[in-house]
C-alpha cells in the first residue's frame, strides 16, 4: 500500500515525508553533506511550517 514504507497509512497523526534529495544526484550530495546546506533545507523547512501553522483555517490555527 502506499505510503507503507513510511507509516504514514498506520499513523493516526498527520505525517510528513520530506524528500530533500536524491543521493544519486552529486548535486544533491554535495548539498545534503554539508553544514551550510543542511542549515538551509532546516531553514527553509522552518519557514515552510511556520507559514502554514500562521495560515487562517489551518488546523493549528484554530
Amino acid at each position: 500500500r502506499q505510503g507503507a514504507l513510511t507509516g504514514s497509512v498506520f499513523s493516526k497523526v498527520p505525517v510528513l515525508l520530506i524528500e530533500m534529495g536524491v543521493l544519486t544526484n552529486p548535486r544533491d550530495e554535495a548539498i545534503l553533506a554539508s553544514a551550510k546546506g543542511q542549515a538551509k533545507i532546516a531553514d527553509a523547512i522552518t519557514a515552510a511550517t511556520l507559514a502554514v501553522i500562521r495560515t487562517p483555517n489551518s488546523p493549528k490555527s484554530e
